[in-house]
């Protein structure tokens, strides 16, 4: 791996504004010595000065980063050296880049395009470079004998002028100096994000404003011509804030970012960087500044050069690494929302004790319920159609004997399809005492997930005997009982804690909702001889081979450890992941 000019150690003190020796301990313990984050907040906080959680987690995120960023500083000095443009200064400059999006900048100039030759790459093939290279130094050029009758190729003084243009815009795009006075010229140069509605195919432009309207004089809408990439259905609407507007790319929001993006994906959005006059005078003048030979010497061609450059080359790619920027920040917002919500719902406090009625609540095809012991086990279930109104009080009379007949304490109804209507079925059935003499309670459960869940390899596993359309009804109550156990149960991103979770990297967003989900189980801690596997695959130290492992142990033990010591007869499971692991559980 090529040397950069700065330590990680350094830059992760600067990132997360910590004293180097402490940064200095964390990637040691990190990557030396492999332990887990749950494991050295809990048993390392000497060496990191007892830092927060969330520090921790910034700093693990922050030195992926910082090797992601070593590791493509490397990648992209060999292939802009097999293009043969690798020089000293570009090197120095990708070797100092302390961000991804540094790197993206200084090595955009130079990627290749996939076979594709440019035009500069044209002009030089035809021996234009020697006279660019002459004109850049401010002397004299005679274009006339460069002219050619050779297979077709520049026939006159004004073709070899204009590939003498390519060749010279294209030096001016990538020299490194320019682009590092540019990129921090355009962080202040009032940059705007604008964005407009993109007509479809068919369309007309005044049609956009307008829909169709009924004979009774009701507006209906248009229907929506399938454009690739757009929706069947006309979903324009929720694009409306956007089609007209305007934003400083300093001051745009995560959230309009991600909605920006996917309105543009979805073909109902035209986005373009506006950037101001005095941008193009500044590069204009920087160029000027840095090659004053070839600015005296050919004022006219020099214009048309940096017009050239700065329309055609520079300005695409400031839009491209803005944008991505913007993106990267907007995504590590909302993964950053999504991390501390599922936090937050992991954590809620159980309802122990409690014989519980999960209810999926439905109109057409009835209200799903399953009812749980204290322990989690299911006792009974039943599809009642509450919505019906000609079955409606032979139902409620089913509902009333389900919950006396397994004394239930607390309903769990799910919060979406038919939740305010079921709510009401059970409010006033709580009213007037239908449930007597039962203290009856109900709770309204978020439910995203469930359904997810209930045609699931797990859930038919764990539910074989019961129709996949009631092991939601079980997974509402059993969210209520011991949300945690449930929850990890489920894939993070179905859970719906967070904003767009369909247009994040899904490997950025896994990792973090992962490691929230192994934060939770170490911070609750972890029943030895009763934990399911999805628990103890996410206890600190452990994973799914080293789980089903440990559930192999349990059960040639019969089915009981005595110590956590065991646990180092696990096949597998070595005394470095029984360090990181052993502390966060107990043996009952």
């Amino acid at each position: 791996m090529s040397p950069t000019l700065w330590t990680v150690e350094q830059a992760l003190s600067d990132q997360v504004n910590l004293d180097r020796n402490v940064c200095e301990n964390l990637v040691n313990l990190i990557e030396k010595e492999q332990c887990t984050l749950p494991f050295i907040a809990r048993y390392r906080k000497n060496e990191t000065k007892n830092i927060a959680l969330d520090k921790l987690r910034q700093v693990f995120e922050s030195l992926s980063q910082l090797r992601d960023i070593q590791k493509k500083i490397d990648s992209s000095i060999n292939k802009i050296e097999k293009t043969g443009n690798l020089t000293g200064d570009i090197k120095s400059a990708l070797r100092g880049a302390q961000t991804l999006e540094e790197v993206e900048f200084i090595s955009a100039p130079f990627k290749n395009t996939g076979g594709k030759r440019t035009l500069a790459g044209k002009a030089c093939e035809l021996g234009l470079d020697k006279s660019a290279e002459q004109i850049l130094n401010g002397e004299r050029v005679n274009l006339n004998i460069q002219v050619k009758d050779e297979k077709g190729k520049l026939l006159s003084v004004k073709e070899v002028e204009q590939g003498i243009k390519y060749v010279l815009a294209d030096v001016l795009s990538k020299d490194t100096e320019i682009l590092a006075a540019i990129r921090t010229q355009f962080k202040k140069c009032g940059a705007r994000i604008v964005t407009s509605r993109k007509v479809s195919k068919g369309e007309s432009t005044t049609s956009k404003k307008e829909t169709k309207t009924s004979k009774a004089g009701s507006a209906t809408s248009k229907s929506v011509k399938g454009d690739k990439g757009r929706p069947k259905k006309d979903e324009s609407h929720k694009y409306e804030q956007y089609f007209d507007f305007s934003v400083g790319v300093s001051s745009v929001r995560s959230h309009q970012t991600l909605a920006i993006n996917r309105g543009e994906s979805h073909k109902y959005l035209s986005v373009k960087l506006d950037v101001p006059d005095s941008f193009q005078k500044f590069y204009c003048n920087a160029c000027a500044r840095h090659w004053p030979a070839f600015y005296k010497s050919y004022r006219r061609l020099f214009d048309d050069v940096t017009e050239d450059s700065y329309k055609r080359l520079l300005i695409p790619m400031l839009t491209r690494q803005c944008r991505s920027e913007l993106k990267q920040v907007a995504e590590w917002s909302s993964i950053d929302t999504f991390g501390s919500n599922l936090k937050g719902l992991l954590l809620q406090p159980p309802c122990r004790g409690e014989t519980i009625l999960g209810v999926d609540p439905g109109y057409t095809n009835g209200c799903k319920m399953a009812v749980i012991s204290p322990s989690g086990s299911i006792l009974d279930s039943a599809t009642l159609y509450l919505h019906n109104h000609v079955k409606k009080a032979k139902e409620i009379v089913k509902l009333a004997d389900l919950v006396q007949r397994n004394k239930c304490g607390v309903i769990a109804l799910g919060n979406q399809t038919a939740c305010r209507d079921t709510e009401a079925i059970i409010s006033d059935c709580i009213g007037k005492g239908v449930f007597a003499p039962l203290p009856v309670k109900y709770c309204i459960v978020n439910e995203d997930g469930s359904s997810v869940y209930s045609v699931s390899k797990l859930a038919e596993e764990e539910l074989p005997q019961l129709d996949q359309n009631l092991r939601s009804a079980v997974s509402i109550a059993r969210r209520l009982q011991n949300p945690l156990m449930e929850l990890v149960k489920i894939e993070p991103q179905h859970i719906g804690v967070g904003m767009y979770q369909h247009d994040i990297a899904e490997a950025k967003l896994s990792t973090r909702l992962d490691s929230v989900l192994s934060e939770c189980v170490s911070f609750v801690g972890v029943e030895i001889n009763s934990a399911s596997e999805h628990i103890l695959s996410r206890v600190s130290g452990l994973n799914k081979t080293k789980a089903k492992a440990i559930l192999s142990e349990r059960e040639r033990v019969g089915g009981q450890f005595i110590c956590r010591e065991q646990l180092l007869n696990v096949k597998g499971l070595g005394t470095k992941s029984y360090e990181q692991c052993a502390g966060f559980i107990t043996v009952k």
